[in-house]
C-alpha cells in the first residue's frame, strides 16, 4: 500500500510492504534512487508482518522541474526497479 499526501512544503509518502528477507535494505535502496528529489526526512518502523517505510520529499528543492501529477508513478518505477509491487490507495 502506498499514501501520498500533498503537504504545503512537500510530499509525504508511507509505504507498507510484506517483511522478508533483505526488504529493509532493498526498501533504503529504493529510496536513495529517487534522485531529483530532496528526501527531508525517512523513518522505517515494523509491526507483526509488515514494514512501513514513510519519508518526506522536499517539492521545492528538487533539482528538476517535475509534474507532481506523475508522483506515484515515479515512485512506483524507483520502488518497482527494487522488487516491490504496488497497490496504490487513495489520498487521505
Amino acid at each position: 500500500m502506498v499514501v501520498i499526501k500533498v503537504e504545503e512544503k512537500g510530499f509525504y509518502v508511507r509505504l507498507v510492504c510484506y517483511k522478508g528477507r533483505q526488504v529493509a535494505a532493498s526498501l533504503f535502496k529504493a529510496l536513495e534512487s529517487l534522485t531529483g528529489f530532496n528526501v527531508q526526512s525517512s523513518n522505517l518502523a515494523t509491526s507483526s508482518n509488515d514494514y512501513v517505510l514513510t519519508f518526506t520529499l522536499n517539492a521545492r528543492e528538487c533539482e528538476m522541474d517535475r509534474n507532481f501529477s506523475n508522483l506515484k508513478l515515479w515512485i512506483a518505477i524507483a520502488f518497482g526497479n527494487h522488487g516491490f509491487d504496488f497497490e496504490t490507495s487513495p489520498l487521505v
